[in-house]
């Protein structure tokens, strides 16, 4: 005779808790349960990731560095064309 395993620590990496309600369970099969408990535990997995926001500092990064070469590209055409900080020379 084997000794029951105690039961696994909630809550760990992956673990997901799903909650099935008795009613929903009513005049199912086996298929059709696992399908249920599969559905749930997606819905689980989606609401616990964390959104992924790579990608908008990539984009924000981007435009503050375009902001900074066109503020610079504009000053040095500036500075070019003579403007009242212009040296001239006799």
């Amino acid at each position: 005779m084997r000794a029951a395993a105690p039961p696994a620590a909630a809550g760990g990496p992956g673990d997901v808790e799903v909650t099935l309600l008795p009613e929903e369970l009513e005049g199912l099969d086996e298929a059709a349960v696992k399908a249920l408990y599969e559905e749930k535990a997606a819905e689980m997995r989606a609401a616990q990731r964390k959104e992924d926001f790579s990608d908008m500092v990539a984009a924000q990064a981007s435009l503050q560095k375009r902001k900074i070469q066109q503020r610079a590209d504009a000053k040095a055409t500036k500075k070019g064309k003579g403007g009242a900080g212009a040296d001239f020379k006799f």
